[in-house]
């Protein structure tokens, strides 16, 4: 009886309240579907983007961190527009730091580079700890697709000064994106000394492969063939992107003839023959 008692009066309190509590609901529940459907519209754009990987061309440095396609524009324009009704109308909820991060990375994939750098600066203030360092490494992506090489490194060498407890991951990116800007500089062996010490350990395995490329073709431009032998060995098999697996090896037996082991050359060049792909 006791316990049907306080039901009950649960029922009449929540009824009575039924007015004040419904506004806040209804307004989670706005925000929240909003920010639902910005994150759906920027991952259709992104899986698009992502389907058009670039021919390798071995004979240019290859790009560790995939410049955008001219695919998924329209899904990248709603997730703008809807990500821009939270920033507008629900200033103050969780999803604001996110939102703005979606935006700045579908005015990225439109090529849109000085609104999505304006957009990755604005998530820098308003964040901290890994969310924030997320936003100095997408600049410097700004920055390498603006080829705009020499206000990249600078900022990018600022930034990981004075940063503080870093997320390795995201360093790693970072020195890594370093890199590629002082290959377009022509900075082969900077580039070459930061790609030793940060290519193994990008978490992500296409960049990782492709981290690896680009460190052998530096070092071929240094005269180091044994080195760029071992990079190039260092793409590993499993990557989806098969283009880069066959360049590869392909590179790895013509620095084996650099270095006079045609045996070794040749049993390569045999495997990739036998190779059903």
């Amino acid at each position: 009886m006791k316990r049907f008692l306080q039901i009950a009066l649960l029922a009449f309190i929540l009824a009575g309240c039924g007015t004040p509590l419904e506004g806040p609901w209804k307004n989670f529940n706005a925000y929240f579907n909003t920010y639902y459907n910005t994150k759906q519209y920027y991952e259709d754009g992104l899986e698009q983007n992502e389907r058009q990987i670039p021919e390798v061309n071995p004979e240019e440095p290859i790009q560790v961190f995939l410049p955008p396609a001219n695919a998924g524009r329209e899904d990248f324009a709603m997730a703008i527009e809807t990500g821009a009704t939270i920033l507008r109308e629900h200033p103050g909820s969780k999803y604001v730091e996110p939102s703005i991060f979606i935006i700045g990375k579908s005015y990225f994939y439109r090529q849109e580079n000085f609104a999505a750098l304006e957009k990755f600066q604005e998530m820098q203030a308003v964040s901290e700890g890994t969310a924030a360092q997320e936003a100095v490494f997408w600049q410097g992506r700004v920055y390498n697709q603006m080829q705009s090489t020499a206000e990249g490194i600078r900022f990018l060498e600022q930034e990981i000064e004075v940063i503080e407890n870093w997320d390795p991951a995201v360093l790693a990116k970072c020195r890594v994106l370093l890199a590629q800007l002082y290959v377009n500089d022509n900075e082969w062996s900077t580039a070459s000394d930061l790609l030793r010490e940060t290519a193994a350990s990008l978490e992500e395995k296409e960049s990782m492969a492709r981290a690896f490329f680009l460190h052998g073709q530096i070092l071929e431009r240094l005269n180091d063939f044994e080195g760029a032998r071992l990079a190039y060995n260092s793409v590993p098999a499993s990557i989806r992107n098969y283009d880069l697996v066959f360049n590869s090896n392909r590179k790895e037996a013509e620095v084996l003839r650099e270095l006079g082991e045609y045996d070794r050359a040749f049993d390569l060049y045999r495997s990739m023959e036998r190779n059903d792909k």
